[in-house]
Order: structure tokens, then sequence, then C-alpha cells
């Protein structure tokens, strides 16, 4: 009995391994290079991937992208979303359309940004279409915490208001 044990543990052991305990792809930063997305739209400070009504960002397990948003300033915000289909969101009650969500968790990460480009990734397996929304105010330096020379109790405000030619 004991020796018939020993084998039923070791294949209900290497079974688990092959149900769901283990990465069914690679995810590794290294194993996926980041990918460039040139397209898109950006207007009033504002960049859309694509339309929500029209064809998103394929983004499988490990994908990376460098999405480069061409707004001349590093974006303040940046929005992910999901859908399960390529297509977007209808404008009427069409039912050859998907859904949106805000994309949470592992499936969408942002990497880094900067004023060219955004890098997400997909660190999950599951696959999933994306769009990603970045906006912010070209206005508006990010110098950091004590910007504008000002002490504690909001003198540096004035300071950020003056940069801004306010």
């Amino acid at each position: 009995m004991g020796r018939n044990f020993a084998y039923l543990l070791v294949v209900l052991t290497a079974g688990a391994g092959a149900i769901g305990c283990g990465a069914t792809c690679d995810t590794s930063d290294e194993g996926n290079v980041p990918s460039a997305h040139e397209d898109g739209t950006t207007v009033n400070g504002y960049y859309f991937s694509s339309e929500s009504h029209g064809k998103l960002l394929h983004f499988p397990g490990g994908r990376r992208y460098d999405i480069y948003h061409h707004l001349g300033f590093e974006p303040i915000l940046v929005q992910l979303y999901w859908s399960f289909a390529e297509v977007g969101v209808g404008t009427t009650d069409q039912t050859d359309r998907s859904t949106l969500s805000a994309a949470a968790g592992n499936s969408a990460e942002i990497q880094l940004k900067n004023d060219r480009y955004i890098r997400v990734k997909n660190d999950s397996c599951a696959e999933y279409w994306l769009l990603v929304v970045a906006s912010g105010d070209p206005r508006v330096g990010d110098a950091g915490p004590g910007a504008g020379g000002g002490d504690e109790g909001g003198a540096g405000d004035a300071g950020a208001a003056g940069r801004r030619g306010e």
C-alpha cells in the first residue's frame, strides 16, 4: 500500500503542476520585447491609442507595448481599459460590439512613462484587447516637491502658477 500511495502522490503532484499551478505563458520582460505603437489620436492634451468604437490593441499574456503618445509632455494621468473582443463599444444598441472595463491588477501594468511613450505590460496569461488614454496639461511641469521656492504653507503654489503664466 505504501508504494501505491507514493505512486499516486507523484501522479497527483505532476497533474497539479499541469493544471493551472504554473504560468502557461512567458510573462518575463526578457521574453517580451516591447512592440512600438505609434498610432492613435492626440488632441487638446489627450491621447487615445485607438477609437473606443474601433479596433483595439491585441494584448495577450506577456505582451508589452511602448505607446508613443505624441503629447509633447509626460502625461499626468494614464488610464488603461480592457475588452474581451477586438472591437470596442458601440454608439447605438449594436449586437456586434463588446464592452470596455477599467483594467486592474497585473493584467495591465504601467512600467514607465515619459514625454515620448508609455510602456504597458500584460503580466498575466489572460488575453485582452487594450485601449490606452493619457492626458495632462502641457503648461504644468512636474518640478517635484518644494517647487516654486516657497516654504511650507502653500507659498510654493504661487511659484507654480507663475510658471504657467496665470
